[in-house]
């Protein structure tokens, strides 16, 4: 660590990182999804991190949260009972679907032991800019094609 202190010129080469302008892009599942729990809604999902095509080096990755059904909205679901809970269900695995064809991913295997292969797919999507709660600018995904 020393010698970054002593380095006079360490910010030379430093790139800032700038959001993409509002277009489509390529975007690349970066790395390994998790598994991820709303600390807020107690909410499942699928937590990933998306680099956009040609802008690997001078824009962030685009953090992406694809939602799943609790327990209790896909018990509903399968039930086929209707009510609110099988029609967030419903919503929460067609963009699922959408996501997975999107990627060109597995619709029959689509659980944490396939994810270790999603690492590098590859989908063209709508990203836009936004703001942020503190006021800074970032990327996110509007729509997968």
């Amino acid at each position: 660590m020393s010698e970054l202190f002593g380095d006079s010129n360490v910010f030379d080469t430093v790139v800032d990182m700038e959001p993409v302008k509002e277009g489509k892009y390529t975007l690349k599942i970066a790395d390994l999804p998790m598994e991820h729990t709303s600390a807020a809604s107690g909410k499942p999902s699928i937590k990933l991190s998306l680099s956009i095509g040609g802008h690997e080096d001078d824009a962030w990755n685009i953090g992406h949260y694809v939602s799943l059904p609790t327990d209790e909205e896909y018990a509903a679901f399968k039930q086929g009972t209707g009510g609110d809970d099988a029609k967030k269900a419903n919503t929460k695995l067609s963009m699922l679907k959408a996501f997975l064809k999107a990627f060109d991913l597995d619709a029959t295997d689509f659980g944490p032991s396939a994810w270790p292969g999603w690492q590098g797919a590859q989908a063209e999507a709508l990203v836009i800019v936004e703001e942020t709660n503190t006021g800074n600018m970032r990327n996110t995904v509007r729509r997968f094609f």
